[in-house]
């Protein structure tokens, strides 16, 4: 019998600016030190323009308080944060291996078995010629092949609990790859997560307001057919044709208009 592939489970936590003031911020997490501005990074030219970034920008320090009940109660605290054949996507780098994570602390940082994304007012790619396009997304290497998944496991699979502290326009989680994105996860400004299967049929609503809070997600992918969860529930499942390859992306990138 053919066994799961587990490509990842993590805890997530989705932190934006302006929180401080925030009940939910100010007992999830301790911020140590500073972030400069958007305006700042482009006058000063930390982030070289239509070229990928090696220096990256180091920001504030996000302490997670592991004894919240947003960490402690997820199903996934004690699993560790994926540590091979995973990079992270940003404004000025598009493959920022582990061993240079700690240089993009402004955007991602890891503390425990938590992931903090981050995005901030007026940021947009700059890595490209490719308008807009703010992320910070982690993302793992193709598990499907044409189709199959790869090392004839049966299913590839991804867990995760997400934390949203501030909610922001962007995709949450992504099946990705060729020859198109097969399943986003989207978060709305008011805390409405929904799901867009990809398939004509339009968004469908998970939770209708995560704001402060917390819930869980599992996605089995196999390769022609996929499965989303929500608190251990399946909450919808697709069959769909793939040609080329596809991996999982996490975390946050805004797609649209301002």
């Amino acid at each position: 019998m053919k066994k799961n592939r587990l490509i990842s489970s993590v805890i997530i936590s989705l932190i934006t600016l302006n929180l401080s003031s925030s009940v939910l911020a100010q007992s999830l997490y301790t911020q140590t030190g500073t972030d400069v501005t958007w305006k700042y990074i482009m006058d000063n030219k930390l982030i070289p323009l239509n070229q990928t970034s090696t220096k990256g920008i180091t920001g504030s320090t996000i302490d997670v308080n592991q004894e919240h009940p947003a960490i402690s109660s997820s199903p996934y605290k004690n699993r560790a944060i994926i540590s091979t054949n995973m990079s992270v996507h940003t404004l000025g780098n598009e493959t920022v291996p582990r061993v240079d994570f700690p240089k993009w602390s402004r955007w991602y940082q890891e503390d425990g078995n938590t992931q903090v994304f981050r995005l901030f007012k007026d940021e947009i790619n700059v890595r490209n010629d490719t308008w807009y396009k703010p992320r910070v997304e982690a993302e793992l290497k193709d598990h499907v092949s044409g189709g199959k998944i790869n090392n004839s496991a049966a299913w590839a699979e991804w867990s995760g609990t997400y934390t949203v502290v501030k909610p922001a326009k962007c995709e949450i989680f992504q099946i990705w790859g060729s020859p198109d994105v097969q399943l986003m996860l989207h978060m709305k400004t008011t805390g409405e997560i929904q799901l867009n299967p990809r398939d004509g049929s339009g968004f469908k609503t998970m939770v209708t307001n995560a704001t402060g809070k917390s819930f869980n997600v599992r996605v089995r992918d196999y390769g022609n057919k996929y499965e989303v969860y929500l608190n251990d529930a399946l909450f919808f499942s697709r069959t769909y044709t793939r040609t080329g390859g596809g991996h999982f992306r996490w975390g946050m990138y805004h797609s649209g208009d301002k």
